[in-house]
């Protein structure tokens, strides 16, 4: 049984989803993630074309060329439903740019990565050996190791438990209420002002805040959160 995601992305809607791993990107994965041209939207599949070698922190490296794509499983009553869904996008796309003969590709999901490779794979889709699958454990993984992705995207502070992710002593130090400023995180849309004071909380390690209660509480949780 693979383990179960610590982040319920199911619940960020592709929009969102496409900005996390635009931010994912951005910070793992290096100078080739940074020249890639983008089309399209993650409500049907975001994609850019890998010209150069590619490894995301920690996984296989993919040779180029290749396609590289963010495809978005909405909600559906049988997973199969879903796996099989993402599956054909995937063929369709691989299809159209006439790549279905390397079947190379680094593919960004909200659903299981093995499982979904193991779909393509199972549907003569992608040979093993050319699929980079990052789903929602790996994502998730990513976004425990690298507090700067959560801050950059703050709802997603609500779509899992932050206890392994706050020191023991600053919990017990803290008079903030985590759950009150875990409730916030989901519904937060970050403004300028608070791209703001993030950049100086990471620049200076110290930032002063004005206004209702409930901002200092969600700065305290990112500074908790911040390590």
């Amino acid at each position: 049984m693979p383990s179960p995601a610590p982040y319920r992305l199911d619940q960020l809607g592709w929009l969102q989803f496409e900005r996390l791993c635009s931010l994912v990107l951005d910070c793992c994965g290096g100078e080739a993630a940074s020249r890639l041209a983008w089309h399209g939207h993650a409500d049907d599949a975001r994609i850019a074309l890998l010209e150069e070698p590619f490894e995301l922190d920690g996984h296989a490296r993919v040779a180029a060329p290749a396609l590289m794509a963010v495809v978005w499983a909405p909600a559906r009553p049988a997973l199969r439903d879903r796996l099989i869904e993402v599956a054909l996008r995937v063929a369709a796309l691989l299809d159209e740019r006439g790549s279905r003969a390397e079947g190379r590709i680094v593919l960004l999901t909200n659903l299981d990565g093995e499982r979904v490779r193991q779909t393509l794979v199972a549907l003569d889709i992608v040979p093993a050996r050319r699929a980079v699958v990052v789903g929602a454990v790996e994502v998730g993984a990513l976004l425990d190791r690298e507090p700067r992705l959560r801050t950059a995207l703050p709802s997603v502070l609500g779509l899992r438990d932050l206890t392994p992710l706050i020191a023991p002593e600053l919990r017990e130090r803290s008079t903030f209420g985590l759950e009150e400023a875990q409730a916030l995180a989901r519904v937060f849309s970050p403004t300028r002002a608070f791209e703001r004071a993030r950049l100086v909380l990471d620049r200076h390690r110290f930032v002063v805040l004005t206004g209702p209660p409930e901002i200092s509480a969600f700065a305290l949780l990112g500074v908790a959160l911040a390590g």
